[in-house]
């Protein structure tokens, strides 16, 4: 569950807040606009054409023509991020900006709401590019802007300040703040909730938005239920609307119903989330059928999703026919759009070689995998910022791809380099990327395991549990699972290297922290707490207590045996995590 911030525009009209679509529906998840490629070259050149119309009339006359070159500054950048023109697509948002802040310094009522718009626009370019801190600055501007607006001027600006929010929030917790994010959200479904009481049929779907983009961030810090509760809701607003005008909210049904499966595979209900998962492919196949270039990339995306959730039921044949499906998809979108659409043939590689792998095709696993690395080093090289992220995740699935095939010190080549990206990125993003950088040690302590280098194995997995040590007493809903999962690892670790007493007290508290998750949440965690009391069973029997063994023996067993037999297969054991989504892992 990514962002997926999708902007509408016109010629005729400056893009601003008021007509973005702010959900944070899916991963990739970007309607373009409708056309061919040939279409949405000669849409590109009219909007340079316009961009350069305006900026002649503007050198001859700034007061009358600088509000119209900036607006078409707005929509120009609006395309280039279409097409996947990152880099040139931010350029112009910032001219843009420049031009308003100047134009509201003269003339703060008329340019302001101009302003903030822009500076909205500007934050989303800047986090495509991966410059996610000044993203961030950029969407406190235009909420502290639209903030003045609206208390000046309620009726006017309440939808724009809790669309502005929206963003602040989705910025919020791309840089790993995702308290703030949860605060700035829980205020934008507040807003518009009062709004949509006041005139259902002009800001349900806002509120809609705003709850989906709730449920994502409740889900970072943690809060999984609550998450739940407010995706569902999001679904009967968007089903009620879409019974109501098929056409114009369908497609955002289909984009809630994934959020709703991803939820619901989180709380452990797996049957209800390949429900929500096929429904939402069975909707986005229809529409794409109808309109393949608008929809067809939201189709793939949602075929990704839907091979996640046969995954986890056992389905693995049916998930490998759908990946396979998704990145047949992306490969002709990318082939006719490369700078768009081979990010997302690269995510849908990584979830392919993981699907391959599950039915024992570890070679042609090995392929997709390298294929995906390829891809994204490419990438990488040309936007490092946007995706080094996605480069060190890839890594992390090669790394096991190679250990598939037995290749172990081309395994642990991939898995010291993603490592080392990793740690350069929580070095200088310490809260977006140090949950990422314990995953990775997590699995370079597997993989030097793997080739017997159980001291530097051991090494690892002390700083994984480290790590994700602080991030559970900073967030103890969202990072306890990962710290139990490095417990689990660590155990081993230990007992590799014969520190049995160490490892049997490293396994006791992985144990019991999933004790009390499983509690919580049993559909959840009871399959990773059975897991966790077959790991502490190994412990016992290495210290003699051969009694204690076959007592947690017993209950680990019984645990298993009332499990549906998807909630075994769908146990995540963190030491061999894969990339499922459309992002990095």
């Amino acid at each position: 569950m990514r962002e997926a911030l999708r902007f509408r525009w016109s010629m005729n009209g400056n893009l601003s807040v008021s007509q973005m679509d702010d959900e944070i529906g899916d991963s990739a998840d970007r309607a373009p606009l409708e056309g061919d490629t040939e279409q949405m070259a000669e849409v590109l050149k009219h909007a340079r054409d316009g961009v350069q119309s305006y900026r002649v009339l503007a050198e001859a006359s700034p007061q009358a023509y600088t509000p119209n070159l900036a607006m078409s500054l707005n929509n120009l950048a609006a395309f280039l991020s279409e097409v996947g023109e990152r880099n040139e697509a931010l350029e112009a948002a910032r001219k843009a900006v420049e031009l308003y802040r100047g134009l509201a310094d003269a003339s703060p009522q008329a340019y302001t709401p101009n302003l903030a718009a822009s500076l909205n626009n500007l934050a989303s370019f800047l986090s495509e590019v991966g410059e996610q801190d000044e993203a961030l600055e950029a969407a406190r501007e235009a909420v502290e802007l639209y903030r003045g607006l609206a208390e000046a001027s309620p009726q006017a600006y309440t939808p724009d300040l809790a669309a502005s929010l929206n963003n602040l929030a989705n910025r919020f917790s791309a840089v790993g703040e995702r308290n703030e994010a949860l605060e700035a959200a829980r205020e934008a479904v507040r807003l518009r909730r009062a709004l949509a009481e006041a005139s259902p049929q002009a800001y349900t779907p806002d509120l809609a938005a705003s709850l989906n983009n709730l449920a994502n961030i409740l889900s970072e810090v943690g809060k999984v239920n609550d998450a739940l509760v407010a995706a569902r809701e999001a679904v009967e607003l968007y089903r009620g609307l879409a019974e109501a005008s098929p056409q114009a909210y369908t497609p955002n049904l289909a984009g809630s119903l994934n959020n709703l499966a991803n939820l619901l595979s989180e709380v452990g209900d797996r049957n209800e989330a390949l429900v929500a998962a096929r429904e939402a492919v069975r909707l986005r196949r229809a529409l794409a059928e109808a309109s393949p270039q608008a929809y067809t990339p939201n189709l793939a995306m949602s075929l990704n999703n839907l091979a996640a959730f046969l995954s986890e039921v056992g389905e693995r044949n049916e998930a490998l026919e759908a990946a396979r499906k998704a990145v047949e998809l992306y490969r002709g979108l990318a082939e006719a759009s490369p700078q768009a659409y081979t990010p997302n043939l690269a995510a849908s590689l990584n979830n392919l070689a993981s699907f391959l792998s599950e039915v024992g095709e570890q070679d042609e696993a090995l392929e997709a995998a390298r294929e995906a690395v390829e891809l994204y080093r490419g990438l990488a090289e040309a936007s490092p910022q946007a995706y080094t992220p996605n480069l060190a995740a890839s890594l992390n699935n090669l790394a096991n791809r190679f250990s598939a095939v037995g290749e172990r010190n081309e395994a642990l080549e991939a898995a010291r380099e993603a490592v080392r990206l990793r740690r350069a990125l929580a070095e200088a993003s310490p809260q977006a990327y140090t949950p990422d950088l314990a995953a990775s040690l997590n699995n370079l302590a597997n993989i030097l395991s793997g080739v017997g280098e159980r001291n530097e194995a051991l090494e690892a997995a002390r700083e994984a549990v480290r790590l994700r040590r602080a991030l559970a007493e900073a967030s103890p809903q969202a990072y306890t699972p990962n710290l139990a999962g490095s417990l689990n690892n660590l155990a081993i670790r230990l007992s590799e290297v014969g520190e049995r007493a160490e490892a049997l007290v490293a396994a006791r508290e992985a144990v019991g922290l999933y004790r009390g998750l499983a509690e919580e949440s049993p559909a959840a965690y009871t399959p990773n707490l059975a897991m966790s009391m077959s790991n502490l069973s190994n412990c016992l029997s290495a210290v003699g207590d051969w009694e204690a063994a076959l007592e947690v023996a017993r209950e680990a067993r019984q645990l298993v045996d009332d499990l549906p037999q998807a909630a075994v297969l769908g146990v995540d054991s963190d030491s061999a995590a894969h990339d499922l989504s459309l992002n990095a892992e």
